[in-house]
């Protein structure tokens, strides 16, 4: 499930067909608090999707490469915050969710 948040419009982009208790637990986990209930829901093909570059770094022979550490979970960038009064805030941007 691919799902496109965006903060500053305040509205949920999906491009597939979604199971809707699925969607509705990815939201509710995304959105704490009840924040979705801001949000317009849009069905449509994202045309852009706007991610990290990383840059290529050659490899180097005679340092031993690195293995991925097992039991580790995809680190989604969170797109709220609790404020010193105990409000939920939310960032203000465009994040790109891929849910398998």
């Amino acid at each position: 499930m691919k799902i496109q948040l965006d903060t500053i419009q305040k509205t949920i982009t999906i491009e597939e067909d979604v199971n809707l208790h699925d969607f509705y637990e990815q939201i509710n986990g995304l959105l704490p608090g009840g924040l979705w209930r801001e949000f317009t829901l849009k069905v449509t093909k994202i045309i852009q999707r706007i991610e990290p570059v990383t840059p290529h770094t050659p490899i180097n022979p005679y340092q031993p490469l690195t293995t991925p550490q097992p039991n580790t979970y995809p680190n989604y960038p969170d797109i709220w915050y609790t404020t010193n009064s105990g409000d939920v805030e939310l960032k203000q941007g465009v994040f790109n969710y891929n849910f398998e």
